[in-house]
């Protein structure tokens, strides 16, 4: 919700108490890449992708490669969802995240 408010510092502070660790890696990556830190957010992006239980992540991944303008990695990222039946997918369409 912070990066939604245009809170990225504050998202990345509270990215660190996050349950998951993929998600204190998607959360980062999101906010390292609206702070113009893409280093950072590519870091966060390459650990999120070696996690092994990236597959339960697919939609986040692609909305991630979808906010960094990514948009074939995106498409690959949600053909991987759509063949693993990623319960995400159903969100997309109602997900304030996903809008531009």
């Amino acid at each position: 919700m912070l990066l939604l408010e245009g809170k990225p510092r504050e998202a990345l502070d509270a990215s660190s108490r996050l349950e998951t660790e993929e998600w204190r890696h998607i959360v980062a990556a999101l906010a390292q890449h609206s702070l113009g830190h893409e280093q950072e957010s590519l870091a966060a992006l390459v650990r999120l992708r070696v996690s092994p239980l990236v597959s339960g992540y697919s939609v986040q991944v692609a909305q991630l490669h979808a906010f960094r303008g990514e948009r074939d990695s995106a498409f690959e990222w949600l053909d991987r969802a759509y063949a693993n039946r990623d319960p995400g997918m159903m969100q997309l369409k109602v997900d304030r995240s996903c809008a531009s």
